[in-house]
């Protein structure tokens, strides 16, 4: 996703494009991800059946760092880490969704967009994890744009 991002900006200096592209990366995955891990299993949160989802991220936190704090953190992370989220996936899909049918379809895009975020949100976290195996082929399909920006 980065790559189209940085793409827009037309950056001239490659190595500082891969440079931002990285660090992102490794932010996200390296440093938040390991943390979270280290945390569900030093708590024993990961081992406990009847939490799942976001649920035993809270757990562990309220665990470690007592009900307050944790909670407060695991609060705040999702906050801007689903927005985001939310965000970067828009633009992504709306910069593939404009080079396949141009501009004009924009507006139809976003509203499609705006419903199923919404859909998203009150669904159950069984159907959204049954969900991954279409997304997928989604973000396969958006490849093809991206691919043409090469």
């Amino acid at each position: 996703m980065h790559q189209l991002q940085l793409q827009r900006h037309k950056l001239v200096n490659l190595s500082r494009q891969g440079l931002i592209s990285m660090t992102g990366t490794f932010l996200d995955t390296i440093i938040v991800c390991t943390m979270t891990g280290i945390v569900l299993v030093l708590t024993g949160a990961w081992n406990n059946p009847e939490l799942a989802g976001a649920t035993v991220t809270n757990y562990a936190f309220a665990q470690g760092l007592g009900a307050s704090i944790g909670a407060t953190i695991v609060t705040v992370g999702l906050l801007f880490f689903a927005f985001t989220t939310i965000l970067g996936w828009c633009y992504y899909g709306e910069r593939c969704f404009v080079y396949l049918v141009g501009i004009r379809g924009v507006k139809l895009y976003r509203l499609a967009y705006i419903v199923l975020v919404g859909v998203g949100l009150i669904l159950t976290l069984k159907f959204n994890l049954d969900y991954r195996r279409y997304r997928k082929w989604f973000n396969g399909l958006s490849q093809i744009s991206s691919r043409s920006l090469d």
